[in-house]
């Protein structure tokens, strides 16, 4: 790639980045599914994290919403962001695994899944904002658990 992790700061930066702007607008490929992590919130559900982080969660996500919305206008194009297996991020953040066996015995803690809930709650308002701001004209985003 053009540029470096420590060069970008969210999602759309990450999208403009000359060799990913090329796939997305490639016209061979109509859909898109991508494991979408903000530049924000800890990586790790484990981790605490903020009001504060979840609203600027909120805003990065509504900012790459809105950016792909109108960038892929008309194109018939179809984004899907989403993260990697939610089951084992809450298996793996609850203490339910130990080197990279999980234990099948153990239930995610209510606290995980609580934070969960917030955490994609939040994503999936932000898509339907910037979709009813600037509206889904030939394009579409969807977000996935």
């Amino acid at each position: 790639l053009s540029c470096t992790s420590s060069d970008l700061s969210s999602l759309t930066q990450l999208s403009q980045v000359p060799e990913i702007a090329a796939t997305l607008a490639d016209p061979r490929f109509q859909w898109y599914h991508i494991w979408g992590y903000s530049f924000t919130l800890p990586k790790k559900l484990s981790e605490p994290f903020t009001a504060e982080q979840l609203d600027a969660e909120y805003n990065e996500v509504y900012e790459w919403t809105s950016y792909i919305l109108q960038t892929y206008r008309d194109t018939g194009k179809v984004f899907f962001l989403g993260n990697w297996e939610g089951d084992w991020e809450l298996m793996g953040a609850s203490g339910c695994k130990s080197g990279s066996a999980y234990d099948f015995s153990c239930a995610p803690s209510q606290e995980i899944i609580d934070k969960y809930i917030k955490w994609t709650t939040t994503r999936q308002s932000a898509i339907d904002a910037a979709k009813r701001d600037i509206g889904a004209q030939g394009v579409n985003v969807y977000f996935y658990i």
